[in-house]
């Protein structure tokens, strides 16, 4: 065999290797993108009891916050995410006097040092249970929004 024919059969191998990683890398992304589009976003299907009770104990765990209090009213909690991340948004009102003793029973909002805008005291939570970002947002209308994450 020539040196020629050599290096050109090398050469061709070396191209098909190539051809074929850059394929499954291509592959491999496009199939992620498919399956986080189905598996992630805001949840549209209610949730059972058992994966709000879930939902609500990760959220208290990862923001470090006391259960909410018994007089919360229009209570919501979205759960966000898809494989690689998860997101838990909670939403609730309650009497001012409630959310003073729920702030003073919650570890993560005692150690916070609020700030303040637009009608609004905000907390960023030293996070727990693994995730990486916690807050909590209390408006003057008496209004409470818990987020946490993970990812």
């Amino acid at each position: 065999m020539r040196a020629a024919d050599a290096h050109r059969m090398f050469f061709s191998s070396t191209m098909k290797v190539l051809q074929f990683t850059t394929l499954f890398i291509l592959g491999s992304f496009a199939g992620s993108l498919i399956f986080n589009a189905c598996a992630s976003g805001s949840r549209s299907v209610e949730m059972t009891a058992e994966e709000k009770k879930s939902a609500i104990d990760a959220t208290l765990e990862w923001a470090r916050v006391a259960p909410f209090p018994s007089s919360a009213q229009e209570f919501t909690i979205k759960v966000e995410g898809g494989f690689f991340t998860r997101t838990f948004r909670s939403h609730f009102k309650a009497p001012k006097g409630d959310i003073d003793i729920w702030i003073k029973q919650s570890p993560g909002l005692m150690e916070a040092e609020p700030s303040y805008a637009e009608g609004k005291r905000k907390y960023i939570i030293k996070p727990g249970g693994g995730a990486n970002r916690a807050e909590v947002t209390i408006g003057d209308d008496d209004a409470v929004e818990v987020y946490a994450s993970w990812s």
